[in-house]
């Protein structure tokens, strides 16, 4: 008998060491930073990846105040925080929808998330903080969600001040700049002018756009002007320490409290056709990935700003073909009814390699590489009294071809009657050229699209699929997006509920976006997969849901993992519970239910103290403040000595094993309960 209790004594010491390696392991090499403070705010241990993520070395943060790892700003509502987490103690998990930020030793902020949980000592409660660095996630984020929300937005712009208008609203939001302005060339073409077209979110800023209307700059003067000149992007940390010879708007800037500047070219053709302007009012140092966030969308205004800008020269050279004797770059001509050439201007010949003399007299069409397509436009001209933007070739005699757009318009004499046509061909061989460059900048950006790791889809509200991207064709198992769309006309059918998408798309219409969203999905060969939907309600201009758009993951494999660790733990003559830190009951094996009497639906949610009779929740209590006592050591519990309760209320003697696991939720205690009646007797 001694033999036995012996050998269950250093099996219990076998296990308790090994408790202890595994903690220390998973709280030295753990990828998170792990940071646990008293209840005064002070630092009492702090593993590796936090001095790395905030820049100490050693055990340089050990007894330093945990305030030193959190924006000023934010101090004094952390230090509120802590009292009340003190008070009323309780468990955090990542992913909250707070905008926490983190301070590194030089002085940089970044963007965290923090899970946070909690011992009971016996003086006092024990903060535990698990920080995670999520500055690459969020500027991945930015940078997805900024170029798919612009990309349509900007093509769709009116005009050019209505793309800027949208193109610095979008960034501002989406980056973090409190104040957006463009600057333009002035009208003597040497000098930059303020855009009509500015944002900000601070009220403070409305001086400084006052005085920045007032602003004219000389080529390289000021920021808007180097920028303009060396074609590459500038960040300024702080404009308000600068001297007035490199920002000539400081004093201003000091007034209404802008600090950090950023100014972006729009570039097209190698050619500057506007600098936008970033402002915010707090210092920051040069952060290259959002200079190239800026820069990225600042180069797909340019190929739509030049598009819209050889729109609108278009439109104005229609006025042109009114009078042939108005002098023009464009071919003009003038058509007698029966399609006879009357006079031609200098372009005409030039495109043509023809002599006004010999052109005049001749029929208009032969000049054009088909011939019927030219008659069919004249005759346009005479039914319809104009022809505008009208599609056509002309064929040089050296046999060159240059693509034209005709505009066309029946001019008559004093009595009313018809005399011919005005015809004025425009060039657009450098718009075709330049919306060549547009599609290949699109195709560009679309690469984001078509190499994400997750799949994107956009539907209708009613559930046709616009789009997706090869991710989402291969996690539904089609061969292509054009098979996916031309397959399912309905996204409902892709649902093995179809309510569930009707869920989604109540939850979208009403919050305007859903998160964690956990569907079936049928695949093209029928299979059944497991995803997490994110979408978010697409709109149009009156603000009204037209469509969804969405992110999705395969997470099949998660739910099988699930499903097989419920039937592992289902085939052990053990009752086995799972709790959080606050000894909530997450989950339990059907022995659990036959031992204490009550049903899955009863217990889960519900504390681990019901199955425990009252006489013994106090030392529960004080042997879970243990339990967490040392971080660095972890304690498997084994009570020899404890009895369990039952729904009808008897007790029975049992042995409890509790081992902590790492989860992706966070720490998950596993509890095994032994009935040892038998072993008792």
């Amino acid at each position: 008998m001694k033999d036995e209790v012996k050998t269950k004594e250093n099996l219990f010491a076998e296990k308790t060491i090994n408790s202890e390696v595994m903690f220390k392991g998973i709280f030295d090499f753990s990828p998170d930073a792990i940071i646990i403070v008293n209840k005064e705010g002070v630092i009492l241990q702090a593993n590796a990846e936090a001095e790395k993520i905030f820049g100490y070395a050693g055990k340089e943060l050990i007894n330093r105040p945990v305030d030193i790892l959190i924006p000023e700003r934010f101090r004094k509502r952390h230090d509120e925080h802590l009292k009340h987490f003190i008070a009323k103690p309780h468990t955090r998990l990542m992913g909250s929808e707070l905008e926490l930020y983190g301070l590194r030793k030089d002085g940089t902020e970044f963007p965290v998330d923090i899970a946070l949980g909690f011992i009971t000592t016996e003086s006092g409660i024990i903060v535990l903080s698990i920080v995670r660095d999520i500055t690459e996630h969020k500027l991945r984020d930015i940078e997805i969600n900024l170029l798919l929300s612009l990309t349509q937005a900007i093509n769709e712009a009116a005009d050019m001040n209505t793309a800027i208008d949208i193109s610095l609203k979008k960034i501002c939001e989406a980056t973090g700049w409190n104040y957006g302005e463009a600057w333009v060339l002035g009208k003597d073409k040497r000098s930059y002018v303020c855009s009509p077209v500015w944002y900000t979110n601070d009220s403070r800023l409305t001086k400084f756009r006052n005085e920045s209307e007032k602003c004219v700059f000389p080529a390289a003067t000021g920021l808007p002007g180097r920028v303009w000149s060396s074609k590459k992007a500038e960040w300024i940390p702080d404009v308000s320490i600068i001297s007035e010879d490199i920002y000539p708007r400081v004093t201003v800037a000091k007034e209404c409290g802008v600090r950090a500047g950023l100014g972006v070219p729009i570039i097209s053709d190698n050619e500057v056709l506007a600098v936008l302007v970033f402002l915010m009012s707090e210092c920051q140092k040069k952060d290259k990935h959002l200079v190239d966030i800026v820069s990225s969308v600042a180069t797909q205004l340019g190929a739509v700003m030049r598009k819209k800008l050889v729109e609108e020269r278009f439109r104005a050279a229609s006025l042109y073909a009114r009078n042939l004797i108005e002098s023009s770059v464009d071919p003009l001509a003038t058509i007698s009814p029966d399609g006879k050439i009357t006079d031609v201007n200098k372009a005409t010949e030039e495109v043509t390699g023809v002599s006004r003399e010999k052109l005049i007299g001749s029929d208009f069409s032969e000049y054009f590489t088909e011939p019927d397509k030219a008659r069919e436009g004249y005759r346009q001209v005479f039914d319809k009294g104009i022809v505008r933007d009208y599609l056509l070739a002309i064929r040089h005699i050296s046999g060159k071809v240059t693509d034209v757009l005709y505009n066309a318009i029946v001019y008559r004499n004093e009595a009313g009657e018809v005399e011919g046509v005005f015809a004025a061909a425009r060039d657009i061989t450098k718009q075709k050229r330049m919306e060549e460059a547009l599609r290949a900048s699109e195709a560009k950006y679309r690469g984001i699209f078509e190499n994400a790791a997750e799949g994107i889809f956009q539907t209708t509200i009613d559930g046709r699929i616009l789009s997706v991207n090869p991710a989402c064709v291969r996690i539904l198992g089609y061969d292509s997006a054009e098979e996916l769309i031309a397959s399912v006309t309905d996204a409902r059918k892709l649902y093995a509920e179809p309510g569930r998408r009707l869920h989604l798309v109540r939850s979208v219409r009403s919050n305007g976006s859903v998160s964690d969203f956990e569907a079936i999905i049928k695949r093209k060969n029928g299979t059944k997969i497991w995803v997490l939907i994110n979408a978010h309600a697409l709109t149009d201009s009156t603000g009204r849901t037209v469509g969804i758009e969405g992110m999705v993951i395969d997470i099949t494999n998660r739910k099988r993992a699930q499903k097989n660790f419920q039937v592992l733990i289902d085939g052990s003559p053990d009752a086995i519970i799972a709790v959080d830190r606050n000894f909530n009951i997450l989950l339990i094996n059907t022995h659990t239910e036959k031992l204490f009497g009550y049903s899955r639906l009863e217990m889960i949610g519900n504390s681990y103290e019901m199955l425990l009779p009252d006489r013994f929740k106090f030392k529960h209590a004080k042997y879970c403040s243990e339990y967490f006592d040392n971080p660095s050591t972890r304690i498997m519990a084994l009570h020899m000595s404890a009895f369990a309760k039952r729904r009808t209320g008897s007790e029975f003697p049992v042995e409890i094993n509790m081992s902590p696991v790492e989860t992706d939720e966070g720490i998950v205690i596993v509890i095994d309960i032994r009935d040892i009646t038998e072993k008792k007797k």
